[in-house]
This record gives C-alpha cells, sequence and structure tokens, in this order.
C-alpha cells in the first residue's frame, strides 16, 4: 500500500490513542505525512456557562463556554502531537474541524488528498452514536479513501 499522507483522527479517547498509534508507525513505516485530526462537534455557546457565572463575576474573568470547548479541542490536538512525537514522528501537523464529525473528516480526508484515514473503533460519544451507528462504520460507506478502523 503506497500511502503519502495519513489522516488519523482523535477525540482524546483510549481508542483514538490506539488509531494513533498505528497511524504514526505507519507514517514513519511510509514516510507519510501525519495529519492529526479533531472534530469539535458543538461549537459552544458565546456566554459563561450557568456552572461558571458565579466564578466569572467573583474573579473578575469572562470566559464563555465557546472558549472553553475550544481550549479543551486545541489541548486534545496538543496531547496527540505530543504522542505522535513519542512514537517518533518527528514532524506532524494538527487540523482543528467543526461539525459532524463523519462529514468533517470525509471533507478533510478530501481536501487534503488523504491515501488513509485511521480512526479508532470507539471514541467518545453519545446516544445519537448507539441510535444512528457509529462514526467508523459510517466512514467507511463515505470516505473516499482507504479507512482503517483500529480496535
Amino acid at each position: 500500500m503506497d500511502a503519502r499522507k495519513i489522516v488519523v483522527a482523535v477525540d482524546g479517547s483510549k481508542h483514538a490513542d490506539k488509531a494513533l498509534e498505528f497511524a504514526s508507525d505507519l507514517s514513519k513505516s511510509k514516510a507519510a505525512e501525519l495529519v492529526i485530526a479533531h472534530v469539535q462537534k458543538d461549537k459552544g455557546a458565546a456566554v459563561a456557562p450557568e456552572e461558571l457565572q458565579r466564578y466569572n463575576e467573583v474573579e473578575h474573568v469572562n470566559i464563555t463556554e465557546q472558549e472553553i470547548l475550544a481550549m479543551a479541542a486545541k489541548e486534545v490536538l496538543h496531547e496527540a502531537q505530543k504522542q505522535a512525537r513519542d512514537f517518533g514522528v518527528a514532524d506532524s501537523r494538527a487540523v482543528l474541524c467543526e461539525g459532524n464529525p463523519v462529514n468533517a473528516l470525509v471533507e478533510l480526508a478530501e481536501t487534503e488528498n488523504a491515501d488513509l484515514l485511521v480512526v479508532g473503533s470507539r471514541g467518545i460519544s453519545s446516544l445519537d452514536s448507539l441510535l444512528f451507528g457509529s462514526t467508523s462504520l459510517s466512514l467507511e460507506r463515505k470516505a473516499g479513501c482507504t479507512v482503517i478502523v483500529v480496535h
């Protein structure tokens, strides 16, 4: 298999960590570019969550739900890049996407001209995945490149 560019999806779950390790090993062995992607499903509100409103008042800060979610997403990507370096990938690129994970990852793989999309078999998911099917199964059906689901 000839792979010049590999996109791997991460969400902070143990399954995503396994997918990242697999993609990192493949990236090293094929000298392929590694693109680490995280999809932020919900952008969040431009106001402070109710739980933090009193904290914002007392500490004279104003942090919004959007900012909290963006910080969390960036941290997931930062940690994934650190892990990739620990796995021996000298250089990787992190991409933050928004929206539906399946659509966002399919679009990213197409935009990046990826040869391979690597995902974990399960992630941090909601009731939607139980009702409508898993992200990995949907990606296998919709992606225009080879999809590897790591268990």
